[in-house]
């Protein structure tokens, strides 16, 4: 799905358990989805979300729902917007990577974690400011005397 605010857009919707006593409050809850979807601008040009009921039990809308899990696939790939996906995901998760590691090592530089619990407590107690707190951490992170 697409991140929109809050609110996070799936490509497929699955109301499940749609049988017995479930059936007509997933069929009434699968056309409100329908409705809310029709409000939403769809975050592909080239697929609208859909919504589909769905019981394991009695065997009903299983395959076509995997049939939708194919067409979807099929659709943004013939599109090129799988890989372009794809690509956004693999940029996304070599930042989220330097970004974790550069906390990582940043807590366990030795002067940083000397300091860090004065500079919190001064950022807590309201005597410094959380950017020059920071600017703090990074100076002694980054100074080359101070590698170990």
């Amino acid at each position: 799905g697409i991140k929109r605010g809050i609110l996070e857009l799936a490509d497929i919707l699955a109301v499940t358990k749609a049988d017995g006593a479930n059936r007509q409050p997933a069929d009434r809850a699968r056309a409100e989805l329908e409705a809310a979807l029709r409000l939403l601008r769809p975050a592909s040009e080239h697929w609208r979300p859909r919504v589909i009921t769905v019981s394991a039990r009695d065997r009903r809308g299983v395959a076509e729902l995997w049939a939708l899990v194919e067409e979807h696939r099929q659709t943004l790939e013939a599109a090129g917007e799988l890989a372009e996906r794809r690509r956004r995901q693999q940029l996304r998760w070599m930042w989220n990577t330097v970004e974790d590691e550069l906390l990582l090592r940043l807590r366990r530089h030795p002067r940083v974690a000397a300091e860090l619990p004065a500079l919190e407590a001064s950022v807590a107690a309201g005597e410094q400011t959380p950017t020059l707190a920071a600017e703090r951490l990074l100076e002694l992170f980054l100074d080359p005397s101070s590698r170990n």
